[in-house]
């Protein structure tokens, strides 16, 4: 017996064509991913009243027979004979072609970046409550050598042009910013990336490899300064080195800062974490800078890049490399959210998978949807949190003392920190006499 077909026929089709050229792209899928993306299609078909809930998507899935399963990710399908032939040939030739220092991988990844513990536990049961999250998203481009002693300044694309929470402070960004609409890695802003990396190269007499995928927003243009060497298509998760633990490493050191550092404070103070898109912006870049060398080299190896200099992790070394689970457990359940290891990697891991680019040259929106212009997206009311107050002078003398006080608490510790520290608060009292009230003159 057939099923009856829902309510919602458009938005339905458009997300079937979709998640269909997602799979032929071996996209890696999850349910909250897919209901995202039916509240998005809604949202721009004019579909009102659609919700994507669990019950929606069962219904979905049995009317048009999917299993996710068969789309999760492409690890298993991946021909084995094709990686290994990648890894004996190019992976193999290209260090003798160049130097380790000037081979370099990049590759897109998905954040949400204000997304909460709370709203990230309450998944397990309802994987997509409320639509914010789709917004409150970034597309990151990290790129590093094969050395790990080279990480370009991350290329972050947002949803709007001029975010209310970059006024003012837009010079102070740690990172390359674009926009669109989707908040996509596209063809053009990569090409113009690419012309910017090679013009600088140039001045430097300097020639390097980048090992891509061969995604859609990628294109195969000639540099006179970039050789452009594309992975063999549905290997990336065996063959690109920022898959075998890079992405996932720079990700763990922002959930943590981000939990440990602004969610937590908050919650024991009894309000919502105050974190807007800058805020978020400056932590990644410090988690960005966070990822070693040492871990970014062995990821390289890992995926079949082959360097003398390179060893397999001890045991210690990986329990570093890979920052522990329980302790994000121990700290959210000490704030009054209940959280096991299995939470906290839910944590780490909610994003992947999270679409960063159009999957193919016909993307799904311009055949069902009215095609988005190059117009500014207007930033909702509440798109951001309050913006941030100058402090006063007396406010600054006051955290200048309680840098103090930490250097005091850790040098009972002496731990590696204390240079860090003294070279903080040094900086911080330079600032303080540049920027000293004048006092009135008497008369």
């Amino acid at each position: 017996m057939a099923m009856k077909a829902g309510r919602f026929v458009k938005t339905e089709q458009a997300t079937l064509n979709w998640l269909l050229q997602a799979r032929t792209a071996n996209i890696p899928l999850t349910s909250t991913i897919i209901q995202i993306k039916a509240e998005e299609f809604s949202r721009r078909l004019g579909e009102n009243g659609f919700t994507a809930s669990n019950g929606w998507l069962d219904r979905f899935k049995k009317r048009h027979q999917i299993k996710l399963k068969s789309i999760k990710g492409e690890a298993n399908s991946v021909n084995p004979e094709t990686v290994e032939t990648f890894r004996a040939g190019i992976a193999t030739t290209l260090p003798q072609r160049y130097a380790p220092e000037d081979i370099f991988n990049c590759d897109e990844t998905g954040l949400f970046w204000g997304v909460t513990a709370n709203k990230t536990l309450t998944f397990k049961n309802d994987p997509c409550k409320g639509t914010k999250q789709s917004k409150a998203r970034v597309t990151i481009l990290p790129c590093a050598n094969m050395t790990g002693t080279e990480k370009k300044q991350l290329f972050v694309i947002g949803r709007y042009k001029n975010p209310r929470a970059f006024k003012n402070r837009r010079h102070m960004l740690r990172c390359t910013y674009r926009w669109n609409d989707k908040s996509w890695m596209r063809s053009d802003l990569f090409t113009q990336w690419l012309i910017k990396w090679n013009r600088k190269l140039s001045m430097q007499g300097r020639r390097i490899a980048l090992v891509l995928d061969n995604a859609p927003c990628h294109p195969n243009i000639a540099l006179s300064n970039i050789e452009l060497v594309f992975l063999p298509p549905n290997t990336t998760s065996h063959t690109q080195p920022l898959d075998q633990g890079i992405i996932a490493n720079f990700k763990s050191h922002y959930r943590h800062m981000y939990t440990l550092g602004y969610l937590c404070p908050a919650m024991e103070a009894g309000k919502p974490p105050a974190f807007n898109l800058f805020d978020a912006i400056q932590v990644a870049a410090q988690a960005w800078s966070m990822v070693t060398p040492r871990t970014i080299a062995r990821c390289f190896k890992r995926a079949g890049f082959k360097h003398p200099a390179v060893t397999e992790p001890t045991p210690e070394e990986e329990e570093e490399e890979n920052l522990p689970l329980a302790q994000l457990a121990a700290r959210l359940t000490c704030v009054g959210i209940p959280c096991d290891t299995a939470d906290a990697d839910r944590i780490l891991t909610e994003d992947d998978g999270l679409q960063t680019h159009a999957i193919s040259e016909e993307e799904i929106d311009n055949e069902l949807l009215t095609p988005v212009g190059e117009d500014e997206v207007p930033e909702p009311e509440d798109a951001s949190e309050s913006l941030p107050i100058k402090p006063s002078h007396k406010e600054f003398l006051a955290a200048l003392e309680a840098i103090k006080l930490v250097q005091l608490y850790a040098s009972f510790e002496d731990g590696p920190e204390m240079d860090e520290l003294h070279t903080l608060s040094f900086r911080m009292q330079s600032i303080g006499i540049r920027h000293m009230p004048k006092k009135k003159q008497t008369t």
